[in-house]
């Protein structure tokens, strides 16, 4: 850290700032029992976090195969987001519920992904673009049609909270 002349030393966990793509009204810091699910697709990944009482409890990150049709891919992000739920329960004393779902990433990379877990989970599924984080993501902004936007967007959400002084979780 002194050699690279930094001021704050930090440890970045990639999937952790997600949680700053929760909007407000459906962050709910004093449930415990009921979980939120980010799910951030990019290309050749997809992260996955999940949140407890605000704060992230689990996270991994899903490796993606190379030109899989669409619903393949849904499909199997759909079990791989119920292995994490059966990772978190081993972790818990009893199994979180999911009460919300947030889906990151652009459209190609999100079409049906919402169905899908808004389907299993018996939850409604929120969609949210990274480039929502600008302050004004206009559709002249060159990122706003970035291709693969939900392969930054954890590194999005990092910035998003060192600028808003949101203290790392």
């Amino acid at each position: 850290i002194q050699q690279i002349g930094t001021r704050l030393p930090r440890v970045l966990v990639n999937t952790h700032p997600l949680r700053a793509f929760v909007p407000a009204e459906i962050r709910n810091e004093q449930d415990t029992e009921a979980a939120t699910m980010v799910v951030s697709r990019g290309d050749d990944v997809a992260d996955v976090l999940l949140c407890v009482g605000g704060l992230p409890f689990l996270s991994r990150t899903i490796r993606l195969a190379a030109d899989v049709p669409q619903f393949e891919i849904n499909r199997y992000l759909q079990t791989e987001a119920q292995r994490t739920l059966i990772s978190a329960g081993g972790q818990m004393a009893q199994p979180p519920r999911i009460a919300h779902v947030v889906i990151v990433g652009n459209e190609q990379q999100t079409e049906g992904l919402d169905d899908a877990l808004s389907e299993h989970f018996q939850v409604a599924t929120l969609v949210v673009r990274p480039t929502s984080m600008l302050a004004d993501p206009s559709e002249t902004d060159p990122l706003v049609n970035v291709v693969n936007s939900g392969s930054f967007a954890p590194l999005l959400a990092a910035a998003f909270e060192d600028a808003s002084s949101i203290t790392p979780a």
